[in-house]
């Protein structure tokens, strides 16, 4: 019998050392002054045409208040750009700046392609397991809300 939980502490410091190597690479490379959690916010801002703090913050699992800190850095440095909401004058939309936008597509075409590198250890058969392994994880994790 497996140690589960000896199981489980390896591969989230496995999916957290794959994340930061992404986003840190992407900001070494172009010389970009973000923290990998910045490149997380701007990740879901691109994602999500609703991106305000409260969305962020439900979506990364963290305070407003530190999802503000986030954004400030974001919008001084020209990658955001605040507007205020329409139908609720309490809430601050958030959007891509035309500068994080053409960033924006380089950070994704080098995503996929380390990505593809990181995944190349991996036969076709692996991959497609791996693929529905982590489908069904995410499944789990929509529909429980954990």
């Amino acid at each position: 019998m497996i140690n589960r939980k000896k199981v489980i502490e390896g591969l989230l410091q496995n999916i957290h050392a794959m994340g930061h190597k992404l986003i840190v690479g992407y900001t070494a490379k172009k010389e970009i002054a973000i923290t990998p959690s910045q490149g997380f916010v701007l990740r879901f801002v691109a994602k999500n045409s609703l991106a305000n703090i409260k969305a962020i913050a439900e979506a990364l699992h963290i305070t407003s208040s530190a999802v503000t800190q986030l954004t400030d850095g974001l919008v001084d440095n020209g990658y955001l750009v605040r507007r205020g909401n329409p139908d609720d004058r309490r809430v601050i939309d958030l959007s891509l700046s035309e500068k994080a936008k053409k960033q924006f597509k380089e950070f994704e075409e080098q995503g996929l392609q380390k990505m593809t590198e990181l995944f190349n250890v991996l036969t076709d058969k692996e991959l497609t397991q791996y693929a529905a392994l982590n489908k069904k994880i995410a499944d789990n994790i929509i529909n429980k809300k954990c």
